[in-house]
């Protein structure tokens, strides 16, 4: 896909350390559960006279509040959200580079 103007979009994930700590969790923990919850997968396929029925399971995260419900971990026989230990966003990502562009000299002689 090629994005002319704008910004891509990004949903950030800033894990607050304090909380992490608090609940006993690593930030690849985090990453884990994250990486686990954003995929859709193949479950088989059922096949019953000409037709096939394809299966998949899961779904990819499409919005910030879904990430903030996926489970990271455990803590004390309780679940912890991504929002528990986590600042998330949705917005435009950060640039990875700047064009500056003139439109020619503008200098005045006298």
């Amino acid at each position: 896909m090629t994005l002319i103007g704008g910004q891509r979009r990004e949903i950030r994930v800033e894990l607050d350390e304090a909380h992490l700590a608090a609940y006993s969790l690593a930030p690849m923990q985090v990453i884990g559960a994250l990486g686990a919850s954003n995929q859709r997968l193949d479950a088989g396929a059922y096949a019953s006279g000409n037709r096939e029925l394809l299966l998949e399971t899961g779904e990819f995260l499409r919005s910030a509040d879904d990430v903030r419900g996926v489970v990271a971990g455990v803590a004390n026989g309780k679940p912890v959200f991504v929002r528990d230990i986590a600042e998330v966003t949705d917005g435009g990502e950060e640039p990875s580079q700047y064009v500056r562009y003139s439109a020619g000299g503008t200098s005045t002689r006298r």
